[in-house]
């Protein structure tokens, strides 16, 4: 059985949260207001989760649900920080084998790579956590 990729619901979005469900990205209702919903933003906000505003329509195409204005996607794998990837891997008998990548740019080469990782017995692949826009140099 696939495990589901989304969340809606406002509640249901703060429990998936406060529970440490992997979520990758949040898409509120633009101009949607109320204590619940200030509450999911400040608790988004505090815990680093991505979010956008988007119009309804973009909310309606997600999902069919009742998404009360707010649709989470969960994200199909654990990220790890630096240090729970090293403890984890040192729990092993064989030397940990990591690959770290910087500035990678394209999803398909990324898909490609991981799958290769996967392959050839790669242990944790360390990547970004958000990707900072490249500033032109100073002059």
């Amino acid at each position: 059985m696939e495990k589901s990729t989304q969340v809606y619901g406002i509640r249901a979005i703060i429990e998936a949260v406060n529970s440490g469900e992997e979520i990758d990205k949040v898409f509120l209702q633009k101009g949607l207001k109320g204590d619940l919903m200030r509450e999911l933003e400040s608790l988004l906000r505090r815990n680093d989760i991505n979010m956008v505003y988007v119009p309804v329509e973009k909310l309606n195409r997600l999902t069919r649900n009742n998404h009360q204005g707010a649709v989470a996607n969960i994200s199909p794998i654990k990220f790890y920080t630096l240090e729970e990837l090293v403890e984890r891997s040192s729990k092993s008998n064989s030397p940990a084998l990591f690959l770290l990548l910087d500035q990678l740019s394209d999803v398909r080469n990324f898909g490609a790579i991981i799958r290769t990782a996967e392959c050839t017995g790669v242990d944790g692949i360390i990547i970004q956590k958000k990707v900072r826009p490249r500033l032109p140099p100073i002059q």
